[in-house]
């Protein structure tokens, strides 16, 4: 009777400890339920792989990977709608350009004769075009192996990853297309000075007719400023400056230099050197819009979506030391791709 009341125990202990923590359900997202396991699984592979939006604590790994799964699952459920459906060619294709990329072609040199002649990808005349570069199989199956391996992933969680940044991309495109060429925009330099006194002579001396104010903002500034960098003359929209900036620019005419603004712990100076209502979108601008577009996007269809967290604090310590641990594990081995 004592073996056995032990040996329920020991079962008992097992499912609490070993069996029940990785199957507990942590999140929904739309009508998908993941649960404790798929959480860590998800961490440890953007620790590993994905180290731009990677956490940068402890701290961050659950709420972090939680809002990533949420916007993964709102990409892959309501991105259809605005631009064309993901197919598992098109994660075939992205997965293979990632893992095993194919070589680009060698050019051919020729040594005889006078001088050495370089040809790339040309055909002499009546052969047959040189075939398109091709994936190696081997190598792309030996790369998702060990990825799979590393991040203790499923292929098909894999896979979804990779179909909710391809989702996210064509978003971006989208919004960038949809974009005007030109826009109302000013041109503005900033000063960002540290102590009040240096801002005032910085502004006195931008006052005086003649003077260029983009050197003294640059002399002068201790960080770049925010929305443009400091003694750059940037084209701008004003809208999307900082809300200081904004609110204070925004009744500016050209040639105008601002009072001293105090924005957190500086004090700005601004002067708009020129106000055009069609100025030419940069590439770089444009990347900002449609980007800022995607997140807003994000926002409103995550919450269209519809998500719940069901986390308490013994599963979110189970999935930090699961992750800290794999992560430690894996950085340990030769890294692959």
């Amino acid at each position: 009777v004592v073996l056995g009341v032990a040996a329920v125990i020991v079962l008992v202990g097992l499912y609490l400890t070993v069996y029940r923590p990785p199957r507990e359900h942590v999140l929904t997202a739309g009508d998908v339920k993941y649960n404790a396991d798929q959480v860590y699984r998800r961490a440890l592979y953007m620790m590993l792989y994905q180290q731009a939006i990677a956490p940068k604590s402890q701290a961050e790994i659950v709420p972090k990977t939680l809002e990533t799964m949420e916007r993964e699952q709102t990409l892959r459920i309501r991105a259809k709608e605005l631009v064309p459906e993901v197919t598992t060619e098109d994660v075939t294709k992205e997965l293979q350009q990632l893992l095993a990329p194919p070589a680009t072609a060698q050019p051919s040199v020729n040594v005889g004769g006078a001088a050495a002649t370089v040809t790339v990808g040309t055909p002499e005349a009546g052969a047959a075009p040189s075939a398109t570069p091709t994936v190696d199989l081997n190598a792309y199956a030996k790369a998702l192996a060990v990825r799979l391996e590393r991040s203790k992933l499923t292929k098909a969680e894999l896979e979804s990853i990779i179909a909710a940044g391809l989702y996210e991309d064509r978003l971006l495109e989208k919004f960038k297309a949809d974009l005007p060429k030109s826009a109302p925009q000013v041109l503005l330099v900033i000063a960002r000075i540290q102590d009040q006194p240096t801002a005032e002579r910085v502004r006195s001396i931008a006052l005086r007719p003649g003077v260029d104010f983009g050197p003294v903002a640059a002399q002068n500034s201790v960080s770049d400023a925010r929305g443009a960098r400091a003694g750059a003359s940037t084209w701008v929209i004003v809208d999307r400056l900082d809300p200081v900036v904004r609110d204070v620019v925004k009744n500016m005419k050209a040639g105008d230099v601002s009072a001293v603004t105090p924005n957190g712990t500086y004090y700005e100076v601004y002067k708009v050197v020129e106000v055009s209502a069609d100025h030419e979108l940069t590439d770089d601008l444009k990347e900002q819009i449609a980007l800022q577009k995607v997140l807003d996007w994000l926002t409103t269809e995550g919450k269209n979506l519809g998500t719940e967290r069901d986390l308490t604090t013994q599963k979110e310590q189970w999935i930090t030391d699961h992750v800290t641990r794999g992560y430690q594990k894996a950085s340990a081995t030769p890294r692959a791709k």
